[in-house]
């Protein structure tokens, strides 16, 4: 699931409601039918590895849910004889690692193409707002280069 979060930019939630008759083979694509808003429901390039991993996870099915169980049942069946608080504690976990790996998706995305829109559409932000947080600030080397090209 991580793989799949981090190369689509798919929230974890998405992620987990994926359905095999939505995935596109010839297009290398999947539309994601069930996001909370119409920004959400799109369709998402899929790169070749997470080709490789849907088709290994979905052997031949032609419909059905990509994911039989969430994450947060994996985790909780895993930590069954753990503490209640525990368990809530696991599943938050699991869910920031996640959506780390969305926030890897979207800060590639923007330094790779600087271009907001384009992230912000792969993303399903409905506000350039919402975007603009995979666009750091912090780094004066892109400035450097640009003065630099104008002076030769």
């Amino acid at each position: 699931m991580f793989i799949t979060v981090q190369d689509t930019g798919l929230p974890p939630d998405e992620v987990f409601r994926m359905r095999v008759e939505d995935i596109n083979l010839s297009e290398r694509s999947y539309f994601n039918a069930s996001g909370k808003t119409k920004h959400s429901r799109r369709w998402v390039a899929l790169s070749q590895r997470v080709l490789d991993l849907l088709f290994l996870r979905c052997g031949g099915r032609q419909d059905g849910w990509v994911c039989r169980q969430s994450a947060a049942n994996q985790v909780t069946s895993r930590q069954s004889r753990k503490s209640s608080g525990r368990r809530e504690m696991l599943r938050a976990c699991a869910s920031l690692v996640l959506y780390a790996a969305r926030h890897t998706y979207g800060t590639f995305v923007y330094e790779t193409t600087k271009n907001l829109q384009l992230v912000m559409n792969s993303m399903g932000h409905g506000s350039v707002r919402t975007t603009m947080r995979y666009q750091h600030h912090d780094r004066l080397e892109p400035v450097r280069n640009a003065i630099d090209q104008r002076n030769l």
